[in-house]
């Protein structure tokens, strides 16, 4: 029986790609022989002992693997100390780093996703009495190693693997470089208020319905990344609400090249507490979304350009009005960064930025790196230069 010749393509075509990962992986790993051998003289981190915090459900197991034949091979050729703790339940990363014994570690490795990352920052944040000034005197480093299920934090550090994390472990031969957080403060339905640290994104309108697919409504499900963006793009909602945003500054040239808006052209804030900076979209919001990183995910960039020690968040709104194929050439651009140039997408670099929601009763949910809650009255200001983390 003669084979159609679309089979022959079909298969000339996944050997081809077998055999470009394959290389691709070998040529990561002759890297981090190189960065190893190198290591064991210049290491930073080496003699000193490391906390590895794993969660063994990150990923469908993918950290526990990335553990055995990765992370700890690297650490013991480094010479590297370490102590194993696996996450057993929700809050238990943060209680670790809220506890952690800094005068015996000189850091931590995190194998899991940006929502374990949050947690391990807020732990320290909380160990340090919630103070911004201890924290940034803390002498006390974060490696992540990307395990999740988004990795937005550490692609955006140039630890797209767990080869390239390190990699960059073993070529961190000096303290490494503070990155800049961001400050939330929230006021909840119930009158309480909150203040939490996050490294990542603060996402509410549709960003934030499509994580509660991903990790509630579909939790489990191996399609909810594929089910979740059919659902938001169909339902395509809007919610009312006002944005404030105080600008950062940035120049002509900056903002042509990232596909930054001017925000002078935006209402002045009306709120009396706010100076002549600050700036105001008062309107139904498709989509709502402020990132401290360029990428949202391994292939997402959501905002080009953006630097991780930069003094500012990147804030990204879609207003009411957005067709459901136009939200679909969107939503699709995030691969490539091509919708910084899509006039449907509003992109403004800030310092704060405040959200009020006003529907009533209030509808909606907040997500701060995968942490959800239901929406509230937010306040966003960046923290520059605040948390040591191993970087590229």
């Amino acid at each position: 029986m003669e084979v159609p010749k679309v089979l022959w393509t079909a298969s000339v075509i996944a050997i081809i790609a077998t055999l470009a990962i394959y290389f691709f992986r070998r040529d990561d790993h002759t890297k981090l022989e190189a960065a190893i051998q190198a290591g064991k003289e210049d290491c930073f981190f080496r003699g000193k002992r490391l906390l590895v915090l794993l969660n063994p459900f990150g990923g469908g197991g993918l950290a526990f693997k990335r553990w055995q034949t990765v992370v700890r091979p690297t650490l013991q050729q480094l010479g590297i100390m370490y102590d194993l703790v696996q996450t057993t339940r929700a809050g238990h990363a943060f209680d670790l780093a809220a506890t952690v014994d800094t005068a015996k570690y000189a850091g931590m490795v995190v194998l899991s996703g940006d929502t374990t990352l949050h947690e391990v920052i807020n732990g320290l944040y909380e160990r340090c009495g919630k103070s911004l000034e201890t924290l940034r005197n803390l002498d006390f480093s974060l490696v992540a190693v990307p395990s999740g299920t988004s990795n937005g934090f550490s692609v955006s550090l140039g630890s797209a693997s767990a080869v390239e994390s390190m990699i960059n472990l073993a070529m961190c031969s000096k303290p490494p470089t503070p990155v800049d957080l961001y400050q939330i403060r929230s006021n909840t339905p119930d009158g309480k208020q909150a203040t939490r640290l996050d490294m990542h994104c603060f996402s509410t309108c549709i960003g934030a319905d499509h994580e509660e697919i991903v990790e509630r409504t579909f939790r489990g499900n191996p399609l909810r990344t594929l089910i979740a963006p059919v659902v938001v793009i169909s339902q395509c909602k809007s919610y009312p609400c006002k944005v404030y945003l105080k600008p950062s500054p940035v120049t002509i040239v900056e903002r042509e090249r990232r596909g930054l808006r001017d925000p002078s052209g935006l209402s002045p804030s009306d709120d009396p507490l706010h100076n002549d900076e600050w700036r105001m979209i008062d309107e139904q919001i498709v989509f709502c979304t402020a990132i401290n990183t360029e990428m949202g995910g391994k292939d997402m960039i959501l905002a080009p350009g953006a630097l991780i020690d930069d003094g500012a968040l990147t804030l990204l709104i879609v207003r009411r009005g957005v067709s459901r194929w136009k939200l679909v050439q969107l939503l699709t651009a995030f691969e490539t960064g091509g919708h910084a140039r899509m006039a449907e997408m509003e992109i403004y670099k800030v310092e704060q930025v405040q959200f009020r929601p006003l529907s009533n009763p209030l509808q909606g949910t907040i997500s701060i790196s995968g942490t959800l809650m239901p929406a509230c009255d937010t306040n966003l200001e960046i923290i520059p230069r605040i948390l040591k983390v191993v970087s590229q």
